[in-house]
């Protein structure tokens, strides 16, 4: 399989959308660049010195370490069967083949992916989304926060998602020839929650991306449940209104080998973009 590595220093003048001059790239996607655990197994590569708290000892934890600036298909989990039946997760076969993009070091496609029909916390996505089989077990998570998250706020529960899409074989749209995760079915576009009594909550309508404290319950349910996906590591990848304008309508969803925190106030985390 292959996979690119991302150069730990970046010139954001290459970029073509942010000022000329260098920056870390733990500094570029914030958290310190810190992997998730189960966001891959491809080879590690060297971090630039002090960028992020000491690596764990144990041998097991090993793997929570590896692929660090890597981008590429996940590999394949050997118990991907078992782990998304004890997560509870409902599930048919899929296949997005990999293939490397003629002329460019870009690859599309995952080894490994389902379709996601559902969780024990009730929720029906629309259309039912095609997934690698690491992003269905962790969707299977955020559904329960979902819940937990409308019941506190909201009062009530979420029976329908939807969504933008999570195949596309294409790089990410801010970044020109970075790679997006949803090159490999590993990221989600979350759109739009349905409640129990069909009211709708969308990220567009109520979000509410100030500094100020949420005015009503929707962005409060909205930010609480964005906050919670990446604080949590539910997913690596947590992208809201406050990131950019790419993202005014939608979640960015994904578990890509490094991290981004997008739920934080724009001048806070990433003033260029």
């Amino acid at each position: 399989m292959r996979v690119l590595r991302l150069v730990p220093w970046l010139s954001l003048g290459v970029l073509g959308c942010l000022p000329s001059g260098s920056v870390p790239l733990e500094d570029l996607f914030g958290d310190k660049g810190r992997p998730l655990a189960s966001a891959g197994n491809a080879a590690p590569a060297t971090a630039p010195s002090g960028e992020v708290e000491e690596a764990p000892a144990e041998a097991e934890e090993t793997h929570r370490w590896a692929g660090r600036w890597v981008t590429g298909p996940p590999e394949p989990r050997p118990d991907c069967v078992e782990a998304l039946k004890a997560a509870g997760v409902k599930f048919g076969e899929a296949k997005i083949p990999v293939r490397t993009i003629k002329n460019s070091d870009r690859v599309c496609g995952a080894e490994q992916v389902v379709v996601y029909k559902g969780s024990p916390a009730g929720i029906r996505y629309e259309p039912a989304p095609v997934l690698t089989c690491t992003m269905a077990i962790s969707l299977a998570r955020f559904d329960g926060l979902v819940q937990a998250e409308a019941t506190r706020a909201l009062g009530t529960r979420v029976t329908r998602i939807r969504h933008l899409g999570t195949y596309a074989c294409r790089g990410m749209a801010k970044f020109p020839g970075w790679p997006s995760e949803h090159s490999y079915a590993n990221a989600i576009d979350v759109s739009t929650f349905v409640l129990k009594n069909g009211r709708e909550i969308s990220v567009a309508r109520h979000f509410e991306a100030t500094e100020d404290a949420p005015k009503k319950k929707e962005a409060d349910f909205l930010r609480a449940l964005a906050t919670r996906s990446f604080e949590e590591d539910v997913f690596s990848s947590v992208l809201t209104p406050y990131f950019n304008a790419q993202h005014r309508d939608h979640f960015h969803l994904d578990l890509a080998r490094y991290r981004i925190n997008g739920t934080r106030v724009r001048e806070r985390f990433f003033p260029q973009l």
